[in-house]
């Protein structure tokens, strides 16, 4: 009777977690975040892949998706279209700064050849700046990041507001609310 019971038990707890799975928004959405603690950012200097340099605070006024990212991502590469369509469509009212940590820029270069037309066509935007953080010092001295993709949404103060840790649905309607 005790084995019958305790598998019962089992079964049951089982079953309440996989409830509990089911009904969670999948990782990475913006739901599941917290905003980021208030912070000013700190002024990185970075350039883009074709040698321009850059600051964050010369985006001040602007709200600012700082995405850190890797060619060898797939979470990244997937999300990596969606983030040019965001930017597309908020010209007015955003800047998107990705900065990669691939060692290598020529990756980089390879990798934006392979994206649709369409994604090609948002790179040449004014809002858009595909940066190099290659020594990681912006991503893993500034920002803490360790994984990627993890963006920040820094407002038009340039304080950070959000943190998404993760892939995120970035045409949803959790982003809108947070441009608002």
């Amino acid at each position: 009777m005790p084995k019958v019971l305790i598998a019962l038990i089992v079964i049951g707890l089982a079953g309440f977690f996989a409830f509990q799975d089911s009904v969670a928004p999948p990782k990475g959405m913006i739901s599941t975040h917290k905003p980021a603690p208030v912070k000013t950012v700190t002024n990185a200097s970075f350039t883009d892949i074709k040698g321009n340099s850059y600051t964050l605070h010369e985006y001040k006024g602007r709200i600012i998706i700082l995405n850190f990212w890797a060619t060898w991502c797939p979470p990244c590469i997937i999300e990596f279209p969606k983030l040019l369509e965001l930017a597309n469509r908020e010209q007015d009212n955003i800047t998107l700064i990705t900065l990669s940590v691939d060692d290598n820029p020529a990756d980089i270069m390879k990798f934006l050849k392979t994206l649709p037309a369409e994604s090609q066509a948002h790179l040449t935007l004014g809002n858009v700046i595909i940066g190099l953080d290659t020594d990681k010092s912006i991503s893993r001295e500034i920002f803490k990041t360790t994984m990627y993709p993890e963006t920040f949404i820094i407002d038009k103060n340039l304080t950070i507001k959000h943190k998404i840790e993760g892939i995120t649905d970035w045409l949803g309607i959790d982003v809108q609310r947070l441009l608002k």
